[in-house]
């Protein structure tokens, strides 16, 4: 090849890697701008907002939620600016997702071979785990952006000396992101080890001495904000019992456990890449050569990439951190970088490799990718309750009621109750979470309720594809109406008889 053409080959890879950069962008304001119907938690956690005052954000939220205080403030912010309604509480976690992809695109830029470089952002512009929670009311896609934010912010201050600036900066950085994302005391753990490892190497002991302060300053203030948020959610037997099988099984002690650890790593290399045996190869492939060439080479990468994942996992195996796929998003990018670099050496290695490795990475890549949302409504991993509860809107009669069951209510609430405009949704029970034995079914119990208050036409929403509820009302009375939404429906049902009371 002449040299002449690897920089022409390489401008032009740059091209396409900002393109991909600005469809990354617009997929997800277009995915934003679809005002998909909100779920269950996100509902939950916007009753929050409403009912508390700034400060009370600062304490443990309601109704089974956790938020970083900082995060909630910037929601609550959007609420009083904008009106409560889908396109405002999710436009901090839009752009946090928009900030996150233009960030990665810098950094594979600057560590990755262009090739590489294209392929691994291509994962992240694309990749349905990033587009769904990055268009959603929730902190993950804002923990995303911390993460990689702190890493830039390393890379450009402190190198090659720390001093009482560099000190001052970190602790207010720091501590302000724990309060932002509290996933990011796993990456402020890797960028310490760097900088106490630097200037330990250089012998430059004050250096040292101003590490070792800003990482105790860093710790005081995650100890605070351990005591007053996390504490009482960490020893919760609820959340305990919620996230068992999310907690990383390391050391697996039995045959189930070595199961249960072969499913989670599958699951991460599922939201990093894909769910297909060729995602698994190019993980298994890449992802342990790069470990071993960052740790040869990289010492900077190898601590701000490795360590916050090393930490996340043996948090996870304290039973203090879950690995459910939408609290690790702000690790799936350390994991791609991780892999591309792999990657890149790979390919380096021998050009049969490089043809083997890109080849993988397309197939891979396509079956990972959703750019066909441009032109759709996107799916995501919840019913559209939205749609169902408009329908039983413009066609509820006099007399008629509306049954939430209590997955479902929360989203009912937000709609009638909070959403603006609201739904004009008449004699509307909602079945609060806990307000039924254990034994009892809610369907049944809620339809009986209903029946011996003399009401005959009952609508149902429900947010499952299973068909429980219309077998349950069609045994009892007759099904009237019935409408389809994604991964849900609504109907109505009319009783044979009431039930006396």
């Amino acid at each position: 090849m002449p040299a002449s053409a690897v920089p022409r080959q390489a401008i032009w890879l740059r091209r396409v890697a900002w393109a991909i950069l600005v469809v990354g962008v617009v997929l997800r304001g277009v995915i934003w701008a679809q005002q998909r119907s909100l779920y269950l938690d996100e509902a939950n956690l916007l009753r929050n907002f409403t009912e508390r005052s700034y400060l009370g954000l600062f304490r443990n939220l309601d109704y089974e939620q956790y938020s970083p205080p900082l995060f909630s403030v910037l929601i609550k912010g959007c609420l009083g600016l904008f009106g409560n309604n889908e396109l405002s509480v999710r436009l901090v976690p839009v752009l946090a997702s928009m900030f996150t992809l233009g960030l990665f695109f810098r950094q594979t830029q600057r560590w990755l071979a262009p090739p590489v470089a294209v392929f691994v952002l291509s994962f992240l512009a694309f990749g349905k785990v990033f587009i769904d929670y990055g268009t959603v009311c929730k902190q993950y896609a804002t923990d995303g952006l911390a993460a990689l934010a702190l890493i830039e912010v390393a890379y450009y201050v402190g190198r090659g000396r720390f001093g009482a600036r560099e000190a001052a900066i970190w602790v207010l950085v720091g501590c302000t992101s724990i309060w932002f994302s509290m996933p990011t005391v796993f990456v402020l753990a890797g960028i310490g080890i760097w900088y106490l490892l630097e200037a330990w190497q250089r012998q430059q002991w004050r250096a040292v001495g101003w590490v070792l302060g800003t990482g105790l300053a860093w710790l005081l203030g995650f100890g605070v904000y351990y005591l007053l948020l996390l504490q009482t959610n960490v020893k919760s037997n609820y959340l305990q019992q919620y996230h068992h099988e999310m907690f990383l099984a390391f050391p697996p002690h039995n045959v189930e456990e070595l199961q249960l650890l072969a499913k989670q790593v599958g699951e991460l290399i599922n939201k990093t890449v894909g769910k297909t045996a060729l995602a698994a190869v190019l993980a298994i492939l890449c992802f342990p050569l790069g470990l071993y060439q960052l740790l040869r080479r990289q010492r900077f990468l190898a601590c701000v990439l490795l360590v916050p994942i090393a930490a996340c996992l043996a948090a996870s195996a304290l039973h203090y951190y879950s690995l459910m796929s939408r609290l690790v998003l702000f690790m799936l990018p350390l994991l791609l970088l991780v892999l591309g670099y792999g990657a890149q050496w790979l390919a380096r290695q021998h050009k049969g490799a490089a043809w083997g490795v890109a080849i993988l990475g397309l197939v891979v890549l396509a079956n990972q990718q959703q750019l066909r949302y441009l032109g759709q409504a996107f799916q995501s991993d919840y019913a559209d309750v939205r749609s169902a509860l408009e329908y039983v809107a413009q066609h509820q009669q006099p007399g008629d009621a509306v049954f939430a069951y209590y997955n479902v209510a929360p989203v009912a609430r937000y709609y009638t109750q909070e959403h603006t405009p609201g739904l004009p949704l008449a004699n509307l029970t909602l079945q609060e979470p806990g307000s039924l034995p254990t034994a009892q079914d809610p369907f049944a119990n809620g339809l009986l309720m209903l029946q011996q208050q003399g009401v005959r036409r009952i609508w149902i929403v429900y947010d499952r594809e299973d068909e429980g509820p219309a077998h349950l009302a069609a045994a009892q009375g007759n099904i009237v109406a019935r409408y389809p939404v994604y991964r849900g429906y609504a109907l109505l049902y009319e009783s044979k008889a009431t039930v006396p009371q």
